[in-house]
């Protein structure tokens, strides 16, 4: 159990990323012609806020390990350099594997994705159960800002997500203040 399931944030959280990131992802996947690779980083950065968050790989992509925004200085250099042979395997034929690590294209049927963290390897169809429960609501068009959703999607869930947005971000601010006030307190 990761260190944050406990807590009720972190499953509205969890939801959200599924619903605004990885869903629809999955479906972009599914519909681009020709071969396509499809990650997830489970690496985590230093800060437990933010756990394996969006675009915590750039800094292992590029090496650049002294980009502690979201690494906190917490860094794998084995997984740098495995990462990096993937992505320049890729810029160069097509196929982001390496002699260690057999990379299999994304499909409809396989939904096959690599697994980058402290352990790397693929996976079919990860959280499945979660992508079968939020595929359905990719026909409403949300989008990222969670206040304007498309016409089609009756008022109570737009008053929904109205207040859920509020509450995410009477969270952030309070995460910015307390982290401001920490780096007053040092």
């Amino acid at each position: 159990m990761d260190r944050q399931s406990g807590r009720k944030i972190w499953k509205i959280a969890e939801f959200y990323n599924e619903l605004m990131f990885r869903v629809p992802d999955l479906e972009q996947v599914v519909h681009h012609k020709g071969r396509t690779y499809n990650y997830y980083w489970t690496m985590p950065g230093a800060d437990n806020m933010m756990s394996a968050c969006h675009a915590m790989e750039l800094s292992y992509v590029f090496r650049n390990p002294q980009v502690t925004i979201y690494t906190g200085g917490q860094y794998n250099g084995k997984l740098a350099d495995t990462v990096q042979d993937m992505w320049v395997n890729f810029a160069r034929t097509g196929d982001p594997g390496t002699a260690e690590y057999s990379w299999e294209p994304y499909t409809a049927d396989s939904r096959k994705t690599m697994v980058l963290g402290e352990k790397i390897g693929m996976t079919e169809d990860l959280k499945a159960e979660q992508r079968a429960l939020i595929e359905p609501l990719l026909s409403h068009y949300f989008n990222g800002c969670y206040m304007q959703m498309d016409l089609n999607v009756p008022q109570l869930f737009r008053i929904i997500a109205q207040i859920a947005a509020t509450l995410l971000l009477i969270v952030a601010a309070g995460w910015v203040i307390r982290k401001y006030r920490r780096s007053q307190i040092r």
